[in-house]
């Protein structure tokens, strides 16, 4: 399991890295009116209860369902760099892995 901060949700047209320039992929995302985390905290069911390895698996199931009900198909999933699964650790700022 992932920890939550390792992966993010993005738009195939968003050219911001939000694990690098998150203010600006924010920019972007809402110059776009995507507003893709209002979006996504819709669809995350989390509370204070919940640990944080069971706070992952919620933000990354309401991801892949946010991708699963897109119409347009302009939702992805990205992780941060080094933590793409099955890869070996990067440079820090090396770019954004997407998952179909």
């Amino acid at each position: 399991m992932n920890d939550y901060r390792t992966f993010a949700l993005t738009t195939v047209d968003n050219p911001f890295n939000p694990f690098i320039d998150f203010d600006n992929w924010f920019l972007f995302d809402c110059e776009k009116d995507y507003y893709s985390l209002n979006k996504l905290a819709r669809l995350t069911k989390v509370d204070d209860s919940m640990s944080s390895k069971e706070e992952a698996k919620e933000v990354e199931r309401a991801i892949e369902r946010l991708i699963e009900i897109d119409p347009l198909n302009m939702y992805i999933k990205v992780y941060k760099p080094g933590f793409e699964p099955n890869s070996k650790p990067k440079q820090p700022n090396e770019g954004i892995m997407k998952v179909d």
